[in-house]
């Protein structure tokens, strides 16, 4: 009998980690289902006659558009990286595409596993769920299909592309010639140590080769310079020389280097730096510190992204620092560095918070699995969570939507955290306060992740990624003592609450919504959740240029947008 009890506390632990590691599958790059897709019912959007000036489209299917979804192209569906950048003293606004022609469902992994459930332990289950995560998140892009990322500039009036073949002016094709080169997902202007020139570094996705890097000093009319590419040698062929580094999602500069961050699931990220001449690896294999962060190859506690970078002077050191943010299933961390080769645990199992941000050493801690953003504002440090969405279970056929008490103990929703050089303070979190607005998500759990920081007008601004509810088909069979699973996550399932949201705060603390349901009424000028679109998922950039807050937003379905606030008014702050 107590045999049996532990075989079946076990069991329960390791289906609750395959629901939670299945489910990061379509949140990874926001599209779980074909592109392109049929539509039974006419779409409802937002349609304000006159937007006062306050939120304006310019790339979209909104009278007002510039441009039609995905920069006329439907198959761009997401708005990656970004940058401002001047050439002959003239600012222009850069923004990079995630492009996908079609993606297969979460693939269905038919006898994904035989598990043996006498001879099992919790560290074979922390090290089995990783598998199963890798293991289909390889196979997943590996079978997107792609044209390859495009590159759009804009100087305040006209759009030209400077990366893709929709355009005479050109520089070169998509994907900087390469269509496995699905995303850009790194723009960054740097001035070489030994260069008088400033350079825009482009970063790409590319879940086949491995990541690519290229820079241009005028990507208005300069030829495009590969620097880490396919036809590279070492460790300046794709990925670095390792094809597993399958993108460069984070960059910032630091005592005049600049530092990449890379994703790579199957043996954690990687950073590396260059002065502009050479390139040095960091965190990784060989460094002091190893891949992921030198976890101790339990590959379930592995930090697999460097996800977000961003350098801070604190008012205790007044000392620049670079910070980086990670993605780890078992829970995010967050390091910190002032020479590029001493680091420093600030969130982790040596930090001054646990994993995920907490307080004690729990084994699951997914709630927080993700520092997406890091913005500063007001002299300290913000950081944005990605957490699981809100998921249904079909088990064996049999629907079981899964209660919110369930969803509340593995914290789904997004958070907020104040960082000020020494300690941390919860702004939006699981039970912050009898205020639903500072709950997690800000009080909607589909709120899954603060997608995008931006300081504008004065004010810190967040944007969410908010897909609705996942559905997750588990099919089991039990023979003891073998167990075999299947898995198939279909796609979203758009709620009423589907559809990115807007957040904006004065002074760090009180969140105030300008997009979004609870904003939005009959009579309101402020939009409802994804400007009145449930495929507008997520705010995915903002940006600001030449005095206006510019919002990227994806949407898998009919391609991106591109959203302007000019800053004019405000909503009443009570909702």
């Amino acid at each position: 009998m107590k045999k049996n009890s532990k075989v079946m506390k076990e069991l329960t632990l390791f289906l609750i980690l395959v629901l939670i590691g299945i489910n990061i599958l379509p949140i990874c790059n926001g599209n779980s289902y074909d592109n392109k897709s049929d539509k039974n019912n006419e779409k409802i959007v937002w349609s304000q006659d006159n937007p006062s000036g306050q939120w304006t489209q310019i790339i979209g299917d909104f009278p007002n558009g510039e441009m039609n979804n995905g920069f006329n192209n439907s198959y761009n569906v997401a708005v990656r990286g970004k940058a401002i950048f001047k050439i002959d003293n003239e600012e222009y606004l850069f923004l990079g595409t995630g492009n996908v022609i079609s993606s297969p469902h979460t693939p269905e992994i038919t006898n994904l596993l035989q598990y043996k459930l006498v001879k099992s332990g919790f560290l074979f289950l922390k090290q089995l769920i990783l598998n199963i995560v890798v293991r289909a998140m390889e196979n997943y892009f590996s079978n997107v299909n792609t044209q390859g990322c495009d590159l759009w500039y804009y100087d305040g009036v006209n759009w030209e592309q400077s990366v893709g073949n929709d355009s005479e002016n050109a520089t070169i094709d998509t994907g900087f010639g390469n269509s496995n080169n699905m995303e850009l997902t790194m723009l960054i202007p740097y001035k070489p140590i030994s260069e008088n020139k400033t350079y825009l570094y482009a970063g790409t996705f590319n879940p086949r080769e491995g990541l690519e890097i290229w820079r241009n000093d005028n990507p208005i009319k300069g030829p495009w310079e590969p620097l880490i590419h396919q036809d590279g040698q070492g460790d300046l062929s794709s990925g670095f020389g390792n094809p597993n580094n399958h993108a460069a999602y984070s960059a910032a500069i630091l005592n005049d280097w600049l530092y990449i961050g890379t994703m790579n699931w199957r043996e954690g990220c990687e950073i590396w730096r260059t002065d502009g001449d050479i390139w040095q690896k960091i965190i990784g294999e060989g460094c002091s510190i190893s891949n992921g962060f030198g976890d101790d190859n339990i590959g379930f506690e592995r930090d697999i992204y460097a996800w977000e970078m961003l350098v801070y002077e604190d008012t205790f050191s007044k000392q620049s620092h670079l910070y980086v943010g990670t993605f780890n299933i078992a829970g995010c961390e967050f390091w910190r560095t002032s020479d590029g080769e001493n680091w420093t645990c600030l969130i982790g199992d040596e930090g001054i918070l646990r994993r995920g941000f907490n307080m004690f050493g729990t084994p699951i801690r997914t709630h927080n699995y993700g520092i997406r953003r890091i913005e500063v504002f007001k002299g300290a440090l913000y950081l944005g969570t990605a957490s699981v969405p809100p998921f249904g279970v079909k088990t064996n056929g049999k629907n079981r939507i899964l209660s919110n008490v369930f969803l509340e103990s593995i914290g789904s929703g997004c958070s907020i955290w104040r960082f000020d050089g020494s300690s941390f303070e919860k702004i939006i979190g699981r039970k912050l306060s009898r205020d639903i607005n500072k709950h997690s998500g800000f009080g909607d759990w589909t709120n899954a992740y603060i997608w995008s920081f931006r300081e504008f007008d004065g004010r810190l601004f967040a944007g969410t990624w908010n897909p609705g509810r996942f559905l997750t088909d588990i099919n089991f069979q039990l023979s003891y003592p073998i167990l075999n699973i299947s898995l198939i996550t279909d796609e979203s399932q758009h709620t009423n609450s589907a559809g990115c949201e807007i957040w904006y705060t004065d002074d760090g603390i009180n969140w105030h919504q300008m997009v979004g349901d609870e904003v939005h009424n009959t009579d309101s000028e402020w939009p409802e959740n994804g400007f009145g679109d449930n495929n507008n998922i997520g705010a995915r950039a903002l940006i600001s240029y030449k005095g206006n807050l510019y919002l990227g937003i994806t949407n898998t379905v009919d391609g991106c947008e591109l959203w302007r606030f000019d800053g004019s008014s405000y909503p009443n702050h009570k909702i």
